[in-house]
């Protein structure tokens, strides 16, 4: 399980929980300064991860690969939020009051929904069928998106600017948090199911299973609230500030809820589903060092830490060279062969002597042979020119 955490100082990092002696611990497996603004959203579809930011662009990363795949540039405004199905899709919402529709199959925008929202979108989530999605804007409104034909679908109007929405994992649900108050609604009905109101303004929240719901505002504390009973049942001090981002995932058999602050740490809790009305136990924390702005988490990293990633690179490496060079030699030896076989057409004095001689040659397949005929004949005298004969050079002149 990887921790994905943007910050307000343009940086993008990788925390990777790992157990080791039945303890936890986040290492950082990542760190990129690849944008000019700060990092406002940050979602995970598929093995990728898109970080939207204050300077109009999304950064997309492949987390398998771990590797930069560049930035995506649509938008004519702050990108306030981006939203991932599976490995297929990806939404991104504008200052500029636009939708961009992703395909993550070579990075193009298939659709954009142009004016989305008047005066800008706060928020948009994806149903988990991928059909449906929702989204918030500054035009004060709640819109209902059809993703197949790329249009709008259903409008509800809000009594304030909505900062953010949320489907639950089964999309039976979906939450609207409207400064310090958050109100659950049922999809099939449309009916309000719940209804919270904290003492500060809500920065996040998630639903931990379909009927447990997680809050983090300005207080230092996160809440947990059941749904189905219409009560709070726990409310704990995870950090010394504000609660500036939640997101959970299960691994290893356990729950996880992921909680970040303003003050740069990143800790986690371990939830227990027969203890949920208790404080849950942190398993581990990480200081970052910046100020966080947004965090995801993405379930599917088997990587190892960087050390062991540079170590596994060098090993690699030799490998390739020892392969290359094992290569080159078998090429020399095998040009070699080639060249020595083939007989050579110069006969030895002892041949000459016999009167053996080259014959015509013969192909057969890929190779020449020459072949050697010995003659019966006695060979032929010399004739030598007696001294008389010999043309003096001296002599031409005269």
């Amino acid at each position: 399980m990887d921790v994905l955490v943007g910050t307000y100082e343009e940086f993008v990092l990788g925390l990777k929980l790992q157990k080791q002696d039945e303890k936890y611990k986040l290492s950082q497996t990542f760190s990129d300064h690849g944008q000019c603004g700060s990092v406002r959203c940050i979602a995970v579809s598929g093995k990728f991860v898109a970080c939207g930011s204050s300077d109009e662009t999304i950064k997309v990363y492949d987390l398998q690969k771990r590797i930069d795949f560049g930035n995506l540039i649509k938008h004519n405004g702050t990108v306030t939020c981006v939203d991932g199905f599976k490995s297929e899709n990806l939404l991104s919402g504008s200052e500029d009051g636009t939708i961009c529709i992703w395909r993550t199959r070579g990075w193009e925008c298939d659709r954009t929904l142009v004016n989305a929202h008047k005066g800008g979108v706060t928020s948009l989530s994806i149903h988990p069928s991928g059909k449906l999605a929702l989204s918030v804007g500054k035009d004060k409104s709640l819109r209902t998106w059809n993703l197949i034909k790329a249009r709008t679908a259903y409008v509800k109007n809000l009594h304030a600017v909505g900062d953010l929405v949320r489907w639950s994992d089964e999309g039976t649900r979906y939450l609207v948090v409207i400064d310090s108050t958050l109100t659950v609604y049922s999809t099939e009905s449309a009916d309000v199911v719940y209804v919270v109101k904290t003492k500060g303004r809500i920065h996040s929240a998630v639903f931990v299973q379909e009927d447990i719901l997680a809050i983090g505002s300005e207080s230092p504390n996160v809440e947990l609230h059941n749904l189905r009973t219409g009560s709070l049942l726990v409310s704990f001090e995870a950090h010394e500030k504000r609660v500036k981002a939640l997101a959970y995932a299960a691994a290893e058999g356990e729950t996880f809820l992921c909680t970040a602050s303003s003050d740069g740490f990143v800790k986690v809790w371990k939830l227990q589903a027969e203890h949920l009305s208790e404080k849950p136990g942190m398993v581990c924390q990480y200081n970052i060092g910046c100020r966080v702005t947004c965090m995801a988490i993405w379930k599917g990293s088997n990587k190892p830490s960087v050390e062991e990633d540079k170590k596994k690179i060098d090993i690699e490496e030799e490998k390739e060279e020892n392969e290359e060079f094992e290569e080159e030699e078998g090429n020399k030896f095998e040009q070699e062969e080639i060249i020595i076989a083939p007989p050579k057409r110069k006969l030895k004095e002892e041949d000459v002597r016999q009167g053996k001689r080259l014959k015509k040659k013969k192909k057969v397949g890929d190779w020449t042979i020459l072949q050697e005929e010995s003659k019966m004949k006695e060979p032929k005298k010399k004739k030598v020119r007696s001294k008389s004969s010999k043309i003096s050079f001296e002599n031409l002149g005269k």
